[in-house]
């Protein structure tokens, strides 16, 4: 793994020019370059082409779609997951709010919803638990997990307990798969790209930074970060 850090994004992006120019030895290989958002891979593909001449087999994911891609790429065949998306996950939490308010643990939520006549505050708690329990997933990923062994009973554990009683398989479910299989080395190492490079991402969630330090013993890690020091 390699660090290259620089207050002027065109020092990180001239680093990284000299980078692309050492081909990869699959020619047809696409190059990696993870990015913060779809602006700055639209930026870095411009000006790829500008000072090369060409922009060609670039790939610009984002951080989510880029780890998501490990895991399809390692572990082989993944579960459907649909039942986690946050469209569907939104309804279900809807659903399990009325079915769950007569236990002892949702007597908060039970109050908060007493005179909600209209359905509109169940919607919109349902929509915050939703975004809160989303970025558990990623940041959190840990707590989740205890939460399924029953190691809390509060309301939120409730819940989550009951969202993954008939399915436990959720995102942070394969990281925890794909951290013991990088330590029982039993990933598909063939698959993975040869190199990988992250451009201008300042902050990754704690997981995610442990996916990318099992891959740096498997692929070539590059990370081009902008820092404000001198």
């Amino acid at each position: 793994m390699r660090l290259y850090q620089s207050n002027r994004l065109g020092n990180l992006f001239a680093a990284l020019c000299d980078l692309l120019a050492d081909p990869l030895a699959d020619p047809l290989a696409a190059e990696i370059i993870v990015v913060q958002n779809p602006g700055m891979g639209r930026w870095l593909s411009q000006h790829i082409a500008l000072q090369t001449g060409i922009a060609a087999n670039l790939s610009f994911p984002l951080p989510a779609t880029f780890v998501w891609d490990i895991f399809e790429q390692t572990l082989g065949d993944l579960p459907d997951l649909s039942a986690f998306d946050r469209d569907v996950l939104h309804w279900r939490i809807l659903a399990e709010l009325d079915n769950l308010l007569s236990e002892p643990a949702m007597e908060e939520i039970a109050m908060y919803l007493r005179d909600d006549e209209d359905g509109s505050r169940r919607f919109q708690l349902a929509a915050r638990i939703t975004d809160l329990f989303d970025q558990y997933l990623v940041y959190r990923p840990e707590m989740l997990l205890e939460w399924e062994k029953g190691v809390e009973h509060h309301w939120q554990a409730v819940l989550w307990r009951k969202l993954t009683v008939n399915n436990g398989m959720h995102r942070a479910a394969l990281l925890q798969r794909f951290i013991e299989s990088s330590a029982a080395g039993t990933l598909y190492p063939e698959k993975l790209p040869e190199r990988i490079c992250f451009f201008g991402i300042n902050a990754l969630a704690p997981a995610w930074l442990g996916v990318i330090a099992r891959l740096s013993d498997l692929s070539d890690i590059h990370i081009f970060q902008l820092s404000p020091c001198r």
